[in-house]
């Protein structure tokens, strides 16, 4: 099976990372939206952080999870030392 029956992002036409990183960068944006906007958002980086509840940082890119885990890590030791 393809990822045809995966859902849009529901932020695919106001993702700031669009809108400020990659103004000029049609190529590569094309690829990320192809990628993580289209088929699978789920494993998009600024949705997982946004699903947590977290503001999502302008320079966060689409791929990075692990950068994700890591502020998602951050804001529940931060929460739980409050």
């Amino acid at each position: 099976m393809g990822d045809e029956s995966m859902p849009e992002c529901p932020r695919l036409q106001s993702c700031a990372f669009f809108e400020l990183l990659m103004k000029d960068q049609s190529s590569l944006a094309g690829l990320f939206r192809q990628r993580y906007c289209r088929a699978k958002c789920h494993e998009c980086a600024r949705m997982i952080v946004e699903t947590a509840g977290l503001p999502v940082p302008e320079d966060l890119f689409p791929n990075q999870d692990r950068k994700a885990a890591e502020i998602i890590g951050a804001a529940v030791a931060h929460a739980r030392s409050a």
